[in-house]
């Protein structure tokens, strides 16, 4: 099924960035001028180990404020903290392409596969107004640290 979201935005990973995590030499667009692409929001992608963080390029393309909001789901919330952004869990889409960065955070207390689901929110403004849910997928295995104890002889 495709949704229409009349022509508000992009939301996509970049070529670069594609090859960085895969090694694919592609573009994945989630959405594209407004329309979704729920063949690409099937996939968990499986963030390989040397990989902590992952770029995201959006572009609102209507001259109105299109608002979102970003909340995070895990599967195995003692292995792994919430995921951090820098940018605001909460505000308008920009209206000129821009990355934003998510980076991972294992918590090293368990070794666990976890899911995480980064829920984004839009509320499309007048003449069409709508709201549009999507749930980007990942899979990351966070390893438990040894504690290391270090002893003072004086």
């Amino acid at each position: 099924m495709i949704d229409v979201v009349n022509g508000s935005f992009n939301l996509y990973v970049s070529r670069p960035e594609m090859k960085r995590l895969l090694g694919l030499n592609a573009e994945v667009r989630y959405v594209n001028n407004g329309t979704v692409n729920d063949y690409a929001l099937s996939f968990v992608v499986v963030i390989p180990d040397p990989i902590w963080d992952l770029y995201f390029t959006w572009q609102s393309l209507r001259p109105t404020p299109v608002p979102y909001s970003i909340s995070f789901t895990l599967s195995n919330p003692e292995a792994m903290s919430v995921p951090q952004l820098n940018i605001s869990r909460k505000g308008n889409i920009p209206t000129k392409e821009e990355v934003f960065r998510m980076v991972f955070q294992c918590t090293g207390k368990v070794s666990a596969e976890v899911e995480m689901c980064m829920n984004m929110n839009f509320t499309m403004p007048p003449p069409f107004p709508n709201s549009t849910h999507l749930v980007l997928k990942r899979k990351k295995i966070c390893y438990k640290r040894k504690s290391m104890l270090f002893s003072l002889h004086t």
